[in-house]
Order: structure tokens, then C-alpha cells, then sequence
């Protein structure tokens, strides 16, 4: 109570909410050619604690008739949904913009990007969404296909591949994911493109990405578009180790690959000297 009551009393008052949601969004650079669909996730909050809607409405160029999708919301403050199309082709882009409102009685709205719309190229290649199976993957130790615990842990629809969908990762050990053979023979360009999430101990445990050129497997390092974040089990070379709070886009290069057949693997190690 106010000091003073009941004469004196606490007083307030209420102004009409003016602000828009606060949003956040990562497009991808590029797609495959022949998928039917782009999934997409954005981070969306509200001072009220109350976001209304998040629309996103979407084109693919060259090309007039525009369509629109509601995200769903997966968690606190996170949507997802995926943008439905024919079979993509390469040479054409996607084109979106995202609408998020709020509850008050009179909506704000705050539109991403602020001008214009997210681009997205959509060039020739394969690419796995992991929701009508696992992919064409080799696989030993800890990796997983499946629904994650956490369903904000699987970046489209409700599945992925993960060292431990329903837990941690095993405390020592190397865990393998194999894809091959890719063929680049035919190709002008080429790069691996994947949207990942990581969480282990930095410097003790971590993935990397490694190819090689032969089925009697030579492995080498591959390094991404920026480098690795950290080191970890060991490796020289660095690898994804510590926690990346999100969903990234991870652009691996492989021009230098041309001209062969390639196998590509994911490696996650664990040294077994601190937690996990």
C-alpha cells in the first residue's frame, strides 16, 4: 500500500501500444532446383507478450500471381511454415516479404525486410528436407533421424538428423554421417549448403565437415565460408563446437571438387575429457 492510504492511493496510467513486433530473419542465399517448397523460420516478439499473426507473402520470379502462407508457431516467440510452389526451377527466385502484427485493439504491424523482399536464387542441385525420410546417408555412432524432443530443433517440418534427438550426445566417441557419391562431373559450380544447430562443450567436443574424392575413403578437411568457430577433440583445422543459440547457414565451397565423384561426411567427436 501507498504510504498515506487509504487517503493516498497508487495511480497509473494506460496509453495507447504504438510499437510493432520485433522481428528477426536469416534467408537462405539459395535453394535446389525440382523441390516443391521453401521453408522458412523467423523470431517474432511483442512488448504486450502477444503477437497476432505472422503472414508471409511470397512470389517466384519471373512471374505475377502472388500467394500467402500463415506461420505456425513452434515456441515461445518462434514460426515456421513452409512457402508451397510448383517444382522449382532453376534460374528463377523466390521472392517473400513477412508481416507480423500484434493483439492491440489497434494492430501494429512490422514488415521484413523494411523495403523491397527477401531474394532467394534457386540454382540446379539436390537438397533433403528429412521429413519423408532419412536421405541417402550412411550412418554409425550417436546420429539420429527423426523428431527431436525439442520440435524448434528441427529447422523444416518436425524432422532432422541429430547426435541425440531425445537427449545428449554420448559422453567419448566419433559419430559419422557419410553421403556419397555426389557426382560433379557435369557441373559448372558447386557447394554444400545446410542449416544446423549445435550445443557441446567448447573445446572438448564437435562437428566438421570433410570430403573425399575416392570410395576407399581419403578424408579431408572442408573448410566453410568464414572459417570454423573453434576447436575441438583434438582437430586441427577447428570445427562447430560451443553453443550456436540458433539456427545457422553453413557454405561450404566445392569448386575445387569439379570434374569427380564425391563423398561428403559429417563428423561429431566427443574426447571424452570434459562434460556433455
Amino acid at each position: 500500500l501507498p504510504s498515506g492510504a487509504p487517503a493516498s492511493t497508487f495511480s497509473f496510467r494506460v496509453r495507447r501500444d504504438t510499437a510493432g513486433p520485433f522481428g528477426a530473419h536469416a534467408p537462405a542465399l539459395a535453394v535446389a532446383a525440382g523441390n516443391t517448397g521453401h521453408w522458412i523460420r523467423a523470431r517474432v516478439t511483442d512488448n504486450s507478450g502477444r503477437v497476432g499473426s505472422v503472414v508471409v507473402r511470397y512470389r517466384i520470379e519471373p512471374e505475377t500471381e502472388e500467394r500467402e502462407i500463415v506461420l505456425r508457431s513452434i515456441a515461445p516467440g518462434l514460426y515456421t511454415g513452409e512457402l508451397q510452389t510448383a517444382i522449382l526451377e532453376a534460374g528463377r527466385e523466390i521472392h517473400y516479404a513477412l508481416t507480423a502484427r500484434d493483439r492491440a485493439a489497434q494492430p501494429n504491424a512490422t514488415v521484413l525486410p523494411e523495403t523491397g523482399n527477401y531474394r532467394v536464387a534457386i540454382r540446379e542441385g539436390a537438397a533433403f528436407d528429412l521429413e519423408s525420410g532419412p536421405g541417402p546417408f550412411e550412418v554409425s555412432g550417436d546420429w539420429q533421424w527423426g523428431e527431436p524432443e525439442e520440435p524448434a530443433l528441427a529447422f523444416s517440418g518436425s524432422r532432422c538428423w541429430g547426435t541425440g534427438l531425445t537427449g545428449g550426445h554420448a559422453a567419448e566417441g566419433v559419430s559419422e554421417l557419410i553421403w556419397g557419391p555426389i557426382d560433379l562431373r557435369a557441373r559448372e559450380r558447386a557447394s554444400l549448403r545446410f542449416r544446423h544447430f549445435y550445443g557441446a562443450e567448447a573445446g572438448h567436443a564437435g562437428g566438421r565437415v570433410e570430403v573425399s574424392t575416392s570410395p576407399v575413403p581419403d578424408w579431408r578437411l572442408l573448410m566453410p565460408d568464414g572459417g570454423y568457430p573453434a576447436g575441438a577433440a583434438g582437430d586441427s583445422g577447428g570445427a562447430y563446437s560451443g553453443d550456436s543459440d540458433d539456427f545457422e547457414e553453413a557454405v561450404f565451397a566445392l569448386d575445387q571438387m569439379l570434374g569427380r565423384k564425391i563423398w561428403i561426411r559429417f563428423r561429431f567427436e566427443n574426447d571424452g575429457s570434459g562434460r556433455s
